[in-house]
């Protein structure tokens, strides 16, 4: 797996260009969830 601690905004620009690309699924906000959770 690839290191948790990776640089936020990052993992924030990813998580957007992700969620729009899968037009919003639910399992993506679930995935941003389970970040803040383990932040």
């Amino acid at each position: 797996m690839t290191p948790i601690r990776l640089n936020l905004h990052e993992d924030l620009c990813l998580w957007l260009w992700l969620r729009a690309s899968a037009k919003c699924n639910w399992y993506m906000d679930m995935l941003l969830a389970l970040l803040l959770n383990v932040m």
